[in-house]
């Protein structure tokens, strides 16, 4: 489905809304939906493009509505999450002061099961330190400008999971990440999503350690052996494994 306007407000560039999702979720999906429908920013400045098909992965669904967007920036959502009103309003316009800004992303409300916690990102991430994280938010945060989504070929569908922050690592060579300090997305439990698919979790840990490697310091390769570890601890206990992951995150970024 897709719902765009041509001529947005004068002033105010587009901004494209890739939502994936597949059939059977229309419940949840409207509640996504209406909350970039109550954006202070005008419907009339956004194009909304809704991708469902159960033959795509959701990184696949993403790249799919980043082929067609029309906007100067896209704004990803995904189908079981919704953001405050004035999320795209705030994001466009810090991303119109900062030409240099590759990526704005947001904090996060995240109560899924075993997490329940603010995500706050810090503010001015270098390709260093993004490295250095274990990830960096929900794909619900990002806002990325177009033109750089189609140099970069928008998300790599050969990665088990991690897809959001592997991209966020490409952005950091074209530009500035900035996060703006405020809860501006909520991400809700909902069935089968990756963050329990413990195998999948593993696997793609194990694929970014290949891909960015040669960028690894030794602590680097240890936190890969470390997440290993914990993620295989948690195929055995469940979602409670992301209160001790929370721990050692903030002990290892210090």
């Amino acid at each position: 489905m897709s719902q765009k306007k041509q001529n947005p407000s004068l002033g105010k560039p587009l901004v494209s809304v890739v939502i994936p999702t597949l059939p059977g979720r229309e419940l949840i999906l409207s509640r996504a939906i209406d909350s970039v429908m109550k954006q202070t920013y005008g419907y009339d400045n956004i194009q909304l493009l809704v991708v469902s098909n159960a033959d795509l992965s959701a990184p696949q669904a993403r790249n799919k509505g980043i082929e067609i967007a029309k906007g100067k920036y896209i704004a990803f959502l995904d189908d079981d999450d919704e953001w405050d009103a004035t999320k795209i309003e705030m994001q466009v316009a810090l991303m119109e002061q900062c030409p240099a800004c590759g990526l704005c992303i947001t904090w996060l409300w995240d109560d899924r099961p075993g997490h329940n916690k603010v995500v706050m990102p810090k503010d001015n991430l270098t390709h260093r330190k993004i490295i250095k994280s274990f990830n960096l938010s929900s794909t619900s945060t990002y806002m990325v400008r177009t033109s750089t989504l189609y140099i970069l070929d928008g998300f790599d569908n050969d990665l088990a999971s991690g897809q959001e922050y592997d991209l966020a690592i490409r952005l950091s060579n074209w530009g500035s990440v900035r996060v703006i300090p405020r809860i501006l997305a909520h991400q809700h439990a909902c069935e089968g999503q990756i963050s329990a698919n413990w195998f999948k979790k593993i696997r793609g840990i194990l694929q970014l350690a290949f891909k960015y490697g040669h960028e690894y310091k030794p602590v680097d390769g240890v936190k890969t052996i470390g997440l290993c570890i914990v993620f295989t601890l948690g195929y055995m206990i469940g979602n409670r494994i992301y209160k001790l992951l929370s721990a050692l995150k903030g002990v290892y970024e210090k």
